[in-house]
């Protein structure tokens, strides 16, 4: 086994990051066109063209035989197939591709079934304990978190990833690599491919297989020395200073000292939101990458509004009074008796 290569490494983490980020947004902004309801619905021998989503409700089926589906959008993931909770797709000798930009593929607690068909141009998301079922197939890029279960079987799959204690089961395959994060598990078996990477505390069973290196990798731990001041430079003590992750997932938080310095260690490279706050002071969030071992920021935080009011916008409460008083001032001018 060879020591890890660092940018291989963060390359495949930031790749897997990004994809799902790209599907989450992309399903957000989408307005469904095709929806399955009820029961068993098949599909076969046709070639759609669909200008929205496919979506397959809980409790529904989804059979595509003999059929072609083409996504001819303008955006990349603008349109795509959702299979919900309860649901289940199948497809058997079966395409669904997309013409020039990526779709999306995600099944969430449910189940996608897989023989003899292909899906390109997407990275396939199966979540939340979904079940997945391939054989006979081709597909770019499998990513199965939250306990999701996949059997993968005499395919061609390019990537694979397990994540969140996923479990994959994989056997005459041709493939490039393997990912594994946290404590998935995989056994693969008469199958080819180029990597296996455990990103965290994987396991994996390799049986009769062609490959070039098995990579642990242990995330980089950084560290982080913020320095808050004012808005006139000065350091700002006892400030509150808190990274979060992804899906806000609290990763580290500490107050200042009185030099206006917090220090934050044993923090995994990745991406971060850092917030400031402090009474007084308007809170401060930046966005914050950690890909170094050793890094400094400097944030900045202005002093809030004395004369807000509470849960309201900054109205300054002079003009207010001066408003008011120019009333009153036009109301005794009225009702000022005239002497003749």
């Amino acid at each position: 086994m060879k020591p890890a290569h660092g940018w291989e490494a963060r390359a495949a983490l930031l790749l897997a990051a990004l994809f799902l980020y790209l599907m989450a947004v992309a399903y957000a902004g989408s307005s469904p066109d095709i929806v399955v309801e009820d029961g068993t619905h098949t599909i076969r021998g046709e070639h759609l063209e669909p200008q929205g989503d496919i979506v397959v409700r809980s409790g529904a089926t989804l059979v595509l035989v003999d059929t072609e589906i083409v996504f001819n959008h303008s955006g990349y993931y603008e349109h795509g197939v959702l299979v919900e909770e309860g649901a289940s797709m199948e497809l058997h000798n079966s395409s669904v591709v997309a013409v020039d930009n990526m779709f999306y593929l995600r099944v969430r607690n449910a189940s996608l079934t897989m023989v003899d068909s292909e899906l390109r141009r997407t990275h396939v998301i199966c979540e939340n304990g979904s079940r997945v079922s391939i054989t006979g197939s081709y597909l770019w890029a499998l990513h199965c978190l939250n306990e999701t279960v996949a059997s993968v079987n005499g395919s061609q799959l390019c990537y694979l990833f397990l994540i969140d204690g996923s479990t994959g089961r994989v056997d005459g395959c041709t493939m490039i690599e393997i990912l594994l994060y946290d404590d998935s598990r995989v056994r693969v078996s008469d199958s080819t491919f180029r990597f296996l990477f455990y990103l965290d505390e994987g396991w994996a069973e390799i049986m009769n297989c062609d490959y070039e290196d098995e990579i642990r990798f242990k995330p980089m731990m950084c560290e982080l020395d913020v320095t808050v001041i004012d808005s006139d430079g000065e350091p700002v003590a006892k400030a509150s200073v808190t990274l979060t992750r992804y899906g806000g997932e609290q990763a580290a938080s500490t107050t200042t000292d009185e030099h206006g310095v917090a220090s934050l260690t044993g923090l995994e490279a990745g991406s971060y939101n850092l917030t400031v706050a402090r009474p007084g002071y308007e809170e401060t969030r930046i966005e914050r990458p950690l890909l170094d071992e050793a890094q400094e920021a400097t944030v900045q935080i202005q002093a809030a509004p004395m004369d807000a009011p509470e849960g309201g916008e900054n109205k300054p409460v002079s003009l207010y009074a001066a408003a008011a008083l120019a009333l009153v001032g036009l109301y005794v001018v009225l009702r000022r008796p005239r002497w003749v």
